[in-house]
């Protein structure tokens, strides 16, 4: 199982900003994700579902590898040109606008790095867990896959597991993630008590940033991701 703590330091040094991106993941999170990426030092990120490009931006943040950002841009009309323009001064990000599941098989086979990690974002539910079953099966270079909004206790929970051993859910009421999670989100959220009052969800920092407070008393363990680890 992978410990976390040699990353928190680093992750709360370097993600400082506290706006937390509409339709995105909980920092907690991208903590998990970005943690992975170092943890594993991988050749390659993958990442299947880019919506405003929040997590992809915080795993820029973190890391100089290469990621690979796909996504339909179909659900949120200005999501495409919003992304483009946010990630645009990132070097090391690939934004790619077509369907994953075609998409990632053809990066594959040109890919010559031995070690890539894998974000599923989109699609989601019971296709992200069967897409991720796929990779595993077919691609021993996969360290890890991570699959969003899998809420611990739901029927995809539960598929999940039946599929994948030892998988951690961020979201875990009590997991081996759980220090962890409550560590990063009550950190980012004390930040941003000190600058703002709560607010709703805006594509405009200065009008959401807020929003970490109301989604956090919404959704108090985050919106639950998935990660598996094949080879651990």
């Amino acid at each position: 199982m992978i410990d976390f703590t040699p990353y928190v330091e680093g992750f709360k040094n370097t993600i400082t900003n506290t706006w937390l991106t509409p339709r995105g993941i909980m920092f907690s999170e991208g903590f998990a994700l970005c943690s992975l990426i170092e943890h594993f030092d991988v050749d390659l990120m993958i990442e299947s579902g880019v919506a405003y490009g929040g997590s992809t931006e915080m795993m820029a943040l973190v890391t100089n590898k290469p990621i690979i950002a796909i996504d339909t841009f179909d659900a949120y009309s200005d999501s495409y040109e919003y992304a483009s323009t946010r990630l645009s001064k990132y070097n090391n990000i690939k934004l790619i606008k077509g369907n994953s599941l075609v998409k990632i098989p053809e990066i594959l086979n040109i890919f010559k790095g031995n070690k890539i990690g894998v974000f599923i974002d989109g699609p989601k539910g019971t296709t992200a867990i069967e897409m991720a079953q796929g990779l595993l099966y077919t691609e021993e270079r996969v360290q890890f896959i991570c699959i969003h909004d899998i809420k611990h206790g739901t029927p995809n929970q539960h598929y999940c597991s039946s599929l994948f051993e030892d998988v951690i859910y961020t979201d875990e009421p009590d997991g081996p993630f759980t220090s962890f999670r409550q560590a990063i989100d009550h950190h980012m959220l004390e930040l941003n008590e000190k600058i703002c009052e709560e607010s709703k969800s805006s594509l405009d920092p200065a009008e959401g940033l807020g929003y970490l407070q109301s989604t956090l008393k919404e959704s108090p363990y985050g919106f639950g991701m998935a990660i598996i680890i094949p080879h651990e």
